[in-house]
């Protein structure tokens, strides 16, 4: 991931439900690969109930702290 000093929202989960181990290799791949200091997955995490919240667009800052005022990136992964 590019997240660089910003904080990934990952969507494509709000549909399952992972288990903690699946949540843990996810968070351990990511923290082995990514540069973030952590990630959020909307509709899983609580700080993250929505993607609009996670990225700040909600109003309250949000949780990935994007702000309305800053680009949102966004990349799609692919198999």
């Amino acid at each position: 991931l590019r997240a660089r000093k910003r904080i990934p929202a990952i969507t494509g989960l709000e549909h399952t439900s992972p288990s903690r181990d699946d949540l843990k290799a996810l968070c351990a791949a990511f923290g082995t690969t990514g540069s973030g200091p952590m990630l959020h997955l909307v509709g899983v995490t609580p700080e993250a109930p929505d993607l609009e919240i996670a990225l700040g667009l909600g109003g309250g800052g949000g949780a990935a702290g994007a702000g309305a005022d800053e680009e949102v990136e966004t990349i799609a992964l692919t198999r």
